[in-house]
Order: structure tokens, then C-alpha cells, then sequence
């Protein structure tokens, strides 16, 4: 019998299955730890997504407002230790205090983590809101942010978008610091505050300056200090704006700022502008919104520009919840009416005043005149309000006698004021400043009561508008006295123009539009006091019955507030009178 043979390939030998198990589990091994590596690696992208659209939104928030949104200091040592020790922090860039980002304050802002934030409300305590991990912090002197629970990818913890290879040595040359602009050519030096502050010259760092704080406006200058710019009035007018001053203590000279303006791109059809507090204004076609500081908000004096032509406009709000008798936007009687109502305080005492066609307004006849009155109120009455020129109607030349309106009327700082006109032709300057599509004009009695209104519910006392508007308008008796110098030096010749003012006499001088920011309120320059200013109200006064508003620079502000009225003739033209105007 033959025997039986067995194939050698018909059975697993024990060491093959010893090594088929061991080569299974290595692979299991391999594939767990990808898998685990690769989540790691998509949570740590998710952060530096995060980090990335945060810094985007800080820099257009710090570029815009000139501080970081951030205003609860996170004080967890152990948690800011613990990113130090991972290297990302910089011992000499992340000198200042670490903030948590107030994610409220950036919006359309999507994250993929951050949620702690939510625990945060008005009542939370610094401590209580140091405690969260799931949580984006910032320094307040690199800017730099970081993710205090980090990501962990194998045995690395991640909490920034870089890494300690790729860490700043370098100071960043910051454009703010605690709401303080740093003058081009210069950069941060010292300080965790404004009142510590200092800055170095970029080429001579030695040559170092200190942020002086005032509490009250700046009205001339310490004896033992000197001006590194040529322009006196630029350096007080950059007081008032930014509270305070750079001074070097060695030499005793001083360096002034200059807000640096930034626009919107430019409306291509008339579009809507709603700001951070929800408030909303309409902005016409073919103009641009102020991103500068102190010119973004409602509330603060909302500032536009004509992109073609560079005039300056401020808008002024009108609630719609004042209408208690109007029904419609062609209920023109119950429109000014209401109206009417709304600031009847700033017509006591001038009953005889109304807003009435007469021969000599510079319009042509009294249907005109109605048309464009109602024009005025039933925009008004849709749009919430109407836009003022930022600045009293100047020209880049002056004159001493009535040239009929030949100089070229703009709404620009540093103009002189467009006097020697007659109210008709104030108007026929008035109509013809291009302002595209929508309607230029003098001012409406009633516009420049709702004028006096809106700043009076943005925090103007009614007293400086009605009783003595010296301590903000250029006037005899104002708080600040030109003739010493302050603003400039007073030669005494006549329309002579010396730093930014021109002057009619050895007494008081008239001011060149926006030369100092003391003269306006909610960025609106010289209503008070100046010059008289031409408007399209009536008065019942058979001769002389065309009215003026706002004093000029030879009175009293206590005698003539930004309220005030008074009589002229529609022949009148002098050297003390001029106008705003109004967009609707």
C-alpha cells in the first residue's frame, strides 16, 4: 500500500499565525495612531482658522476705534504660564497685559471654538472670567492671540499659530496703545498705560517721550515748553482731540498727532450705513464714510465726504417716534408740525420767526420755495434725519468786498469763511455745491433747530445752546483769547492769514474753518459764534426780514448762544456773515 502523502500547504504552521497576528496588530497599531494624529491636526487647523480671522477683525476694529476690542484683563498666571512655557510667548514683544477678546464687539465672526465667552456677562468679575480655558486671549502691546486650552497633537500642545521657531523678537510697531496714537516715526517704548506711556524716536532711540494726560482742554502752552511742529494751533486742536501730549524731558519740546483719516470705498447707489450701536443713516451715491476715529458713530457725529469733490458733511438724526400727528410722507402741515413740537424750545422768544417764502430769499418765487420745503420734510420724515456741512462755507481766498459769489464755495477744513454774500446769493452758492443726487440748500429755520436738538440728545447742554455758547464758539467774550497767541500771533493788518486764522481787527479775529476742534460739537465746527449764518427762515419784520443764526466773532456768546436770531436785510452782505448748508 502506498502511503498517504500530506501537502505541506494544506495546514498554518503556529510561528506563521504568530507572525500573521503580530503583523495585524502592528497595523491596527499604525492605523489608530493616524487616525488619532490626523484629528489632532484638524482641531489644531480649526484654531489657527480662528486665530487668523481673529487678527484679521482686531485690525480692522484697532484701525478703526485705536484700541483692541478687549476690556476684562485675564489674570490666570498658571494658564499664561503654561503658554510661556510652550515658547509662543515673547519676552520682549508680549510685554503687556493679556486681555480676553470681546467677541462682541467683531461681527459676522464665526469660530470653531471659543464657546467660554458665552460665560461671560456684564456682572462677571475679573477672576470669575480668568477661570474659563475655552477662551481667545490677547496682548494688548503685540496684538498677538492665543487660545489658552490649546490643542494637543501627539505629545505637542499647541495655542497659537505659530510656533516657538517662529516667535517675534522685534517690537511691533504699534499705531495705538491704550487708545494713545504713536506719531509716524516713532514706536513703543514702555508703559502698561496711557499714563506711563513712552515712545522712542525709530532713528535715535534714545530721544524718548512721555504721554502727558490733561484733564481740561489745553488753552496755551507751559512756559518752558517748545513745539517740534511749526503749527501751534495743529498741536493744541491735537490736545483737544487726543487729551494729552508727547513731551521729551530733556529739551522740553513736544510732539503733536494728527488723526489720520480713512474712508469706505464709495457708495455706488444710496445705500444704508448702520454702525456699531445699530443706529442707521442713509448715505448717498457717490460719497464715503469716515473710518477715523470719533467719526463712525451716530451718536458721536456720523461724517461723510463727496468722493468727487472731498466736502465734508455730518448727519443729523431726526427719531421717527416724534411724529405723533404726521400720517404721511406728503402730510407736509403735520411734518412740521411735529417738528416743530419736537424742538419748540429753541424757538421760544422768536414767535415771529417761521419758515415762509419772501421776495429776496434767493428763490425765486413762493411755490418754489414751498416745493422745496416740502421736499425737505417728507425727506426728513423717510430717512430719519439730514446731513450739515461739517464746516461753515468757505473759499481758498477771501475777499473785502462783495465779489456776486465768484469764488468757489467747498465744506473743507482750513477755508475762509464764504462771507460778503447776500442771502440770495448764499443760497445760489448753496444750491449749485455738487452734492450728486440729492438737494443742497441753505438751512430751513426749523433745520437748524433740529440741528440744536440732535446735539443737545447726544449730551450738549441745553444751556450751551441756549444760554452762552462762549465756552465753544469764537466769540468776544470766549474762553480762549486769540490775541495771545494760543491759536497764532495777531499781526493786526487786516484779512492777513497767519497759522490757519485770518483777522478783520487788532481785537478778535475770524477763524478759518475747523481750525480747532474747540468750536465744534459732534464734529460739527463753528455754529456758534464765527459768523452769522444765512438761513431761509422769515421773520415779521417789514424791512429787514430775513434772518441769521448763531452770532459771530465780535459778540457775546452770552448774548448770542447757537440759538440765536436776528435781523437782516436781503441786501445785506458783510465781512461777519456767512452759512452751512444742508444735504436732503
Amino acid at each position: 500500500m502506498k502511503k498517504k502523502m500530506v501537502s505541506k500547504n494544506n495546514g498554518i504552521t503556529m510561528i506563521s499565525l504568530a507572525i500573521v497576528v503580530t503583523v495585524i496588530l502592528i497595523l491596527t497599531g499604525v492605523l489608530i495612531y493616524n487616525v488619532r494624529d490626523n484629528l489632532g491636526i484638524s482641531k489644531l487647523k480649526a484654531m489657527q482658522n480662528d486665530i487668523q480671522n481673529l487678527r484679521d477683525m482686531v485690525s480692522n476694529y484697532y484701525s478703526v476705534n485705536g484700541k483692541i476690542p478687549a476690556k476684562i484683563k485675564y489674570t490666570n498666571t498658571e494658564n499664561i504660564e503654561r503658554i510661556r512655557n510652550a515658547g509662543v510667548i515673547s519676552e520682549k514683544v508680549d510685554i503687556g497685559d493679556f486681555y480676553i477678546i470681546d467677541l462682541a464687539e467683531l461681527e459676522n465672526l464665526t469660530l470653531n471654538y471659543g464657546e467660554d465667552y458665552k460665560n461671560i456677562t456684564d456682572t462677571t468679575t475679573e477672576e470669575e472670567a480668568s477661570q474659563n480655558e475655552d477662551i481667545y486671549i490677547i496682548n494688548e502691546t503685540s496684538q498677538n492671540i492665543f487660545y489658552v486650552e490649546g490643542i494637543q497633537v501627539d505629545e505637542d500642545w499647541f495655542y497659537t499659530d505659530y510656533t516657538s521657531e517662529d516667535v517675534d523678537t522685534t517690537g511691533v510697531n504699534i499705531r495705538y496703545f491704550d487708545g494713545v496714537k504713536i506719531p509716524d516715526g516713532y514706536i513703543y517704548n514702555s508703559g502698561t498705560n496711557k499714563e506711563d506711556l513712552s515712545i522712542k524716536n525709530k532713528d535715535d532711540e534714545a530721544k524718548i517721550y512721555n504721554w502727558i494726560t490733561t484733564i481740561d482742554d489745553i488753552t496755551e502752552l507751559p512756559d518752558d515748553i517748545q513745539i517740534v511742529e511749526d503749527e501751534q494751533a495743529d498741536f493744541i486742536k491735537s490736545v483737544n482731540l487726543f487729551d494729552g501730549y508727547y513731551k521729551n524731558n530733556t529739551d522740553n519740546t513736544v510732539l503733536y498727532i494728527e488723526n489720520e483719516e480713512k474712508w469706505s470705498p464709495t457708495y455706488d447707489v444710496e445705500g444704508t450705513y448702520k454702525d456699531k450701536n445699530g443706529d442707521t443713516a442713509y448715505i448717498p451715491k457717490g460719497f464715503q464714510v469716515s473710518e477715523k476715529k470719533g467719526e463712525t458713530l451716530i451718536d458721536e457725529g456720523l461724517v461723510i465726504r463727496n468722493a468727487t469733490t472731498d466736502d465734508r458733511y455730518v448727519w443729523i438724526e431726526v427719531p421717527k417716534n416724534i411724529y405723533k400727528t404726521a400720517t404721511s410722507e406728503t402730510d407736509y402741515e403735520n411734518i412740521e408740525k411735529d417738528l416743530q413740537t419736537y424742538t419748540a424750545e429753541y424757538k421760544e422768544g422768536y414767535e415771529g420767526y417761521s419758515d415762509t417764502w419772501y421776495s429776496g430769499c434767493g428763490i425765486s418765487s413762493e411755490e418754489e420755495y414751498n416745493n422745496l420745503k416740502n421736499q425737505m420734510l417728507t425727506s426728513v420724515y423717510n430717512n430719519g434725519g439730514f446731513y450739515i456741512s461739517q464746516y461753515e462755507v468757505g473759499a481758498s481766498s477771501h475777499v473785502t468786498a462783495n465779489d456776486n459769489g465768484e469764488r468757489t464755495p467747498v465744506s473743507k477744513e482750513g477755508m475762509y469763511p464764504y462771507n460778503y454774500v447776500t442771502v440770495a446769493q448764499a443760497q445760489q452758492l448753496a444750491t449749485n455745491m455738487y452734492s450728486g443726487e440729492k438737494t443742497s440748500s441753505l438751512m430751513f429755520g426749523i433745520q437748524w433747530d433740529l440741528v440744536l436738538k440732535f446735539l443737545e440728545t447726544k449730551g450738549v447742554a441745553a444751556t450751551e445752546l441756549k444760554t452762552d455758547s462762549s465756552s465753544w464758539g469764537n466769540y468776544n467774550n470766549a474762553t480762549f483769547d486769540i490775541t495771545k497767541g494760543e491759536y497764532s500771533k495777531n499781526d493786526g493788518k487786516d484779512y492777513t492769514q497767519v497759522s490757519g486764522i485770518y483777522s478783520k481787527s487788532t481785537e478778535k479775529v475770524i477763524l478759518t474753518t475747523g481750525v480747532t476742534v474747540r468750536n465744534s460739537k459732534k464734529n460739527i465746527y463753528d455754529l456758534a459764534g464765527n459768523v452769522y449764518e444765512w438761513t431761509l427762515e422769515k421773520n415779521i419784520d417789514t424791512d429787514s426780514v430775513c434772518t441769521v443764526r448763531g452770532g459771530d466773532y465780535s459778540g457775546n456768546g452770552d448774548e448770542m448762544p447757537a440759538f440765536y436770531r436776528s435781523l437782516a436785510t436781503n441786501s445785506y452782505s458783510d465781512f461777519n456773515v456767512g452759512f452751512h448748508i444742508v444735504l436732503y
